[in-house]
């Protein structure tokens, strides 16, 4: 259901230009906490989800917001991405 949210949310037509954070630049102590209590092999997903997450927040309401450590939970408590969006 959130993936489908996301994806709502990202085709919408916008003429602003988002430049999604990269691993560099989510380098606050929060991010660092966050993906270090996630075991190695959860990490790539986490940073997907953040990005995926600030990406959403720009689009919808013009200011990316993330709360790490409740993605990083998200993650812990067993979310996964229901599907890969297709290219139909």
């Amino acid at each position: 259901m959130a993936t489908a949210i996301l994806e709502d949310i990202m085709n919408k037509n916008t003429d602003a230009r988002i430049e999604i954070a990269t691993p560099s630049k989510r380098k606050s102590d929060k991010f660092c906490e966050a993906r270090n209590s996630l075991p190695d092999n959860l990490r790539e997903l986490y940073d997907r989800l953040v990005d995926e997450y600030h990406f959403a927040t720009i689009k919808k309401y013009g200011a990316g917001y993330v709360a790490y450590p409740v993605l990083a939970e998200l993650i812990r408590s067993g979310w996964r991405p229901t599907a890969e969006k297709s290219e139909n």
